[in-house]
């Protein structure tokens, strides 16, 4: 019968090194026989760490012999050790403490609590700084020397400020960090500063490359003429086709002609620059320089009351990005765009004047790289006698070509016969400044003075002014139909009236004599397609005409084609202002 033996291991002196780093003890005075019993004992003691060694007689399969157990020695016991000197972490141990260490073996050295990190001192007195030319900087380099002019300051959220600068090769933006915002609060725009160590990144914004702070220091040093006040990177407007979206540029051109100022709602979120969002306001203007080329500029918010009534000035627009949103336009930049009017600063000045007397009564040589514009920017471009160019097509190559359906909205001509919807088209009560086009409710009247006040327009007004939203069928060539509609701006424009004069003008049944007249009428219009989750109306595909040219003839519903207008019973529906 086998005999259990706990501690029989003990027999095998090497064996004992491995029983003391498992933290085993042996106990070879104890023997007893390997009954059901013990075997039930043996398991209930697995938890006080005991072990058995089971000794039989007989022949063992060699399968079941399990692989010897590596022998480990029995560690040393610890010796005692003290610290008795303490070093920068960071520092290396010069070889004097090193020997020390080495014959005391039971002294240690210990870490200095470490000191909080402090941004790194300018060169010293005598040692001459390597600045980098803003041109060579690329993404990802580190401890960069540079000395810029300072062209504007903005504080931004979360304690980051905003640092427009230049040299004489370059502009970039640097982003002071939190941790350094006290050394760049003294900073004063138009002054020269030597800054060091700094580390550039790409930004995936307007500017191409940026500075990201993590240590500087700001030196002011006085301008020694290398470097001028601002730095312009001129671009032509035949040069715009080639450069990518977004992409931030200078542009000296002459402002040929400008919309007026169009009132719209605040958008969803707060451009850059600003705190919370405003109401937006924008007017469209027409660009054109001596190439020949002419684009529109959208002005918004703070740009438009500059740049209003400046028809026929020669101007030089720094940082203003290029839109290729809706076809190839130019818009302003909250907070960094700047206009200059001054001879001394836009280059060939004299030459845009000269070229301008000679080409401003001939736009017909003009050639427009915008396809689109708003409504309202139509009208800017018909006082020059022209008017956008986008491709002229049919509704089944719209369809066919998913000009409707495209990730952004498109531009589009197509002619063909407009269907009046009597059911759909509305006039409503509008604000009373003439290009908003703002619904007026309720809430809108001031209870003490009985005036409403438009949120969009900011204006206070007594009456409401009604307003077109013309729906209507457009029917091309080849009989293939597609729905549309049209606003205020370009209702009005193709009836030639508005809606004010046309209520005062026409009265009772003959009220809508303008409209009824154009039924059938046959155009060329100016369409914007948009998606269901881009358009103006969410959900549904949109046709949004922004202007119309008259064509053929005008024929009335219930007559036939070949018969002249006469006024039938097609109604509007008006809808009041609650």
């Amino acid at each position: 019968m086998p005999t259990i033996i706990p501690g029989w291991e003990a027999a095998n002196a090497p064996y004992l090194g491995y029983l003391h780093s498992l933290d085993l003890v042996a106990t070879p005075d104890k023997m007893a026989p390997a009954n059901h019993l013990l075997m039930q004992a043996a398991t209930q003691n697995q938890m006080g760490r005991t072990v058995f060694m089971i000794i039989g007689v007989g022949q063992v399969p060699p399968k079941l012999v399990a692989l010897h157990a590596p022998i480990v020695a029995q560690p040393a016991p610890p010796i005692p050790t003290q610290i008795d000197q303490l070093h920068l972490i960071s520092s290396p141990l010069d070889p004097p403490i090193m020997q020390h260490y080495t014959a005391n073996p039971t002294l240690l050295p210990g870490p200095l609590p470490q000191p909080p990190v402090q941004p790194l001192a300018p060169p010293g007195l005598g040692m001459m700084p390597l600045f980098a030319n803003i041109n060579t900087i690329v993404a990802f380099m580190k401890g960069l020397n540079v000395c810029i002019c300072i062209t504007q300051v903005k504080p931004k959220e979360h304690g980051t400020i905003d640092i427009l600068c230049h040299d004489a090769t370059g502009e970039i933006d640097l982003d002071v960090c939190r941790a350094c915002d006290l050394q760049a609060s003294d900073i004063e725009e138009g002054k020269i500063y030597e800054i060091y160590n700094v580390g550039a990144m790409a930004l995936v914004q307007h500017w191409c490359p940026s500075f990201h702070v993590t240590q500087l220091n700001f030196n002011n040093w006085n301008n020694d003429g290398l470097i001028p006040l601002y730095f312009f990177n001129y671009h032509p407007i035949i040069q715009l086709p080639s450069i990518p979206d977004k992409k931030i540029i200078n542009v000296p051109c002459i402002i040929a002609n400008t919309s007026n100022v169009m009132h719209g709602k605040a958008p969803r979120h707060a451009s850059f620059g600003h705190a919370s969002a405003a109401p937006m306001m924008r007017i469209d203007m027409w660009l054109v320089d001596d190439s020949g080329r002419s684009v529109c500029l959208v002005a918004f918010n703070e740009f438009w009351a500059e740049l209003e009534g400046t028809d026929g000035c020669v101007a030089l627009l720094k940082n203003i990005a290029v839109d290729c949103t809706y076809g190839m336009s130019l818009k302003t930049v909250a907070s960094y765009t700047k206009v200059f009017f001054e001879p001394a600063i836009i280059p060939g000045y004299a030459d845009l004047t000269a070229w301008w007397e000679a080409a401003k009564d001939n736009p017909s040589q003009w050639h427009l790289l915008s396809t689109s514009c708003s409504a309202d920017g139509t009208i800017a471009l018909a006082a020059c006698s022209l008017m956008t160019a986008p491709p002229i097509v049919n509704i089944h190559q719209v369809h066919a070509e998913c000009l409707d359906q495209a990730a952004k909205a498109m531009t589009f001509h197509i002619a063909g016969t407009l269907d009046i919807n009597k059911q759909c088209s509305v006039t409503y009560a509008g604000c009373a400044t003439l290009d908003c086009n703002r619904k007026v409710h309720q809430s809108f009247l001031d209870p003490n003075n009985l005036h409403y006040h438009c949120p969009t327009g900011k204006q206070s007004f007594s009456v409401p002014i009604a307003k077109y939203c013309l729906s209507f069928t457009i029917i091309d060539g080849n009989s293939d139909c597609a729905p549309a509609t049209a606003f205020n701006t370009a209702a009005t424009l193709l009836l030639q009236i508005n809606m004010g004069t046309m209520y005062d003008v026409f009265a009772d049944e003959h009220c809508y004599q303008p409209v009824h007249s154009f039924n059938l009428g046959q155009a060329m219009m100016t369409v914007h397609a948009s998606t269901p989750s881009t358009g103006y109306w969410k959900g549904k595909t949109q046709w949004i005409v922004m202007e119309f040219f008259n064509m053929g003839h005008v024929y009335d519903l219930s007559q036939s084609l070949a018969q002249p207008v006469s006024l039938c019973s097609l109604t509007f529906t008006i809808v009041s202002s609650c």
